[in-house]
């Protein structure tokens, strides 16, 4: 029965693809980068420790992207017309997200779903994936115990620079009007803690082998 499941998958999966298809090749359409536009939704913040200076995130960090090469309109998965089934996501190129001052990250496809794969009306890919993340985050407590700590958390693509790919903040390109770049759960309190007003920039740093990479 699984041998069975296993090639349907397979089949499916490989409907969407075409015959020379490069998974690792990133989509770019006329020698121009992708855009990868990529959106933070917080679930939970705990775990605040002073002495180690990092912090816990609970989140959902969804992505989208076009791949023109893909035949989507051939995959034939039944149920949601929308949905592609998660594991077409090992089949096809995804963006390589990282994640800079992280200390570690947890995925939880071992206990439960975690990964979301879909398709839109436009021809995007969308994949939203769950994430506990330990982040570092450099804290001055000269005004302690009335001190405030500003926390950064860096997203950015391992392999692919920006003349390859290039991320964006979902609320920088046209899906402002559908997604915020972040979105912060009602319930999110941290102990000890009151949570300000988040916001996004753009960093680009120049690796050693002269290419740039935005973060």
């Amino acid at each position: 029965m699984f041998c069975s499941q296993s090639k349907t998958i397979e089949k499916l999966c490989n409907s969407i693809l075409p015959d020379d298809y490069e998974i690792y090749k990133a989509p770019s359409k006329n020698g121009n980068a992708i855009e990868v536009r990529v959106a933070l939704q917080v679930m939970d913040i705990d775990e605040i420790n002073e002495y180690s200076m990092d912090f816990r995130l609970h989140s959902f960090i969804t992505a989208i992207w076009n791949d023109t090469r893909l035949k989507l309109d051939e995959y034939k998965g039944g149920g949601n017309s929308n949905s592609l089934y998660e594991k077409c996501r090992h089949y096809i190129w995804t963006p390589d997200l990282f994640f800079e001052n992280a200390k570690k990250v947890d995925l939880f496809e071992n206990t439960s779903p975690s990964t979301i794969l879909k398709k839109r009306s436009d021809g995007a890919i969308v994949m939203t994936k769950r994430y506990s993340f330990k982040a570092g985050c450099e804290m001055n407590f000269e005004n302690y115990p009335f001190d405030h700590q500003k926390c950064r958390f860096l997203l950015a693509l391992m392999y692919s620079s920006d003349n390859i790919a290039r991320l964006k903040w979902m609320g920088e390109t046209s899906y402002k009007s559908e997604i915020s770049s972040i979105i912060i759960s009602r319930t999110v309190q941290p102990l000890q803690f009151s949570l300000q007003a988040s916001y996004t920039y753009e960093l680009t740093e120049t690796w050693l082998e002269g290419e740039e990479y935005t973060a």
